[in-house]
């Protein structure tokens, strides 16, 4: 690494989760990069979550707590954007935690190619069996290296779309979020966001390594939502909109939107709503049929 270490900036929005906090808390401190900004925003939380958390911030003159009514996950990411000081922003949930090297390998990999986002790996761990779901071997480890445009035309089509979407365990240069900010009041805020990120950057490396441990809870957003929910539309059409304008390739934003329609017709279907929304779904798939649209 560089003689003069980089400051990374961690944001962790907190919402009630006590039960967590502790764990999520302490794999930060524990990083063996050390020059970090930890920004805590407790977003309104109900329950103890400040009660476990607030003991960390007399150990550790790094870690910082605000506190403001609930306004969401959207809204405590983008304060902590801009208190952030760091050079480059790491967003970690709080019921979420990270292994002790995240941060000095995802620095290690931006400072061997002068990436602007670094992306890593990651383990599902379901919170009501107690077990990892996902496991990447050591000899499946890898890095490489992507143009926005290679990266939309190859990483967006893999079976771990979920990482090209999420904005967590990843390392981005602070200046790409100097007009970014996260939708307040949408589901799946980060598919309107992400993707911006990626056309803003001119590298992006991706490191095959699980740095991150993402924790399922049935209970919580995503596993409340619907499939539709988890696979919005629009935020396809904002991303495709700019992919034309910009001449980029086009074949996997038309195939993943051809997979959302189809998706939306069978919800609509399942629960008997057969008005507007069901009519213009249907003319969408009647117009490409017509024109011979068929996904690779």
């Amino acid at each position: 690494m560089s003689e003069k270490a980089k400051k990374v900036s961690i944001i962790i929005p907190m919402y009630n989760v006590a039960p967590h906090a502790k764990k999520c808390v302490e794999s930060v401190l524990h990083q063996t990069y050390k020059e970090l900004e930890i920004i805590i925003i407790n977003d309104g939380s109900t329950d103890n979550t400040m009660s476990v958390v607030a003991p960390f911030r007399d150990l550790d003159e790094r870690l910082k707590i605000i506190s403001w009514p609930n306004h969401g996950v959207s809204a405590a990411r983008n304060l902590g954007i801009e208190i952030a000081t760091g050079e480059f922003i790491f967003f970690l949930d709080g019921d979420d935690w990270i292994a002790d090297n995240c941060i000095e390998r995802l620095i290690c990999e931006q400072e061997r190619e002068n990436s602007d986002i670094v992306v890593g790996n990651y383990h599902r761990f379901r919170t009501s069996s107690s077990s990892f779901l996902i496991h990447v071997p050591e000899e499946n480890y890898y890095t490489k290296t992507y143009t926005p445009a290679e990266w939309f035309a190859e990483y967006e089509d893999s079976s771990e779309y979920v990482l090209f979407v999420v904005p967590w365990g990843k390392l981005y240069r602070k200046k790409l979020f100097s007009n970014v900010r996260f939708p307040v009041g949408v589901k799946m805020e980060d598919a309107y966001t992400t993707y911006l990120t990626y056309l803003l950057a001119d590298i992006i490396a991706f490191v095959n390594e699980p740095i991150y441990v993402y924790r399922i809870n049935e209970s919580g957003a995503m596993g409340s939502s619907s499939e539709i929910e988890k696979n919005p539309i629009k935020c396809l059409e904002e991303e495709g909109m700019l992919l034309s304008m910009l001449g980029m390739d086009m074949k996997v934003v038309m195939k993943k939107y051809h997979e959302r329609i189809l998706i939306l017709k069978e919800q609509l279907m399942q629960s008997g709503d057969t008005g507007n929304n069901y009519h213009k779904v249907m003319s969408y798939l009647e117009i490409l049929d017509k024109y011979g649209y068929r996904p690779d």
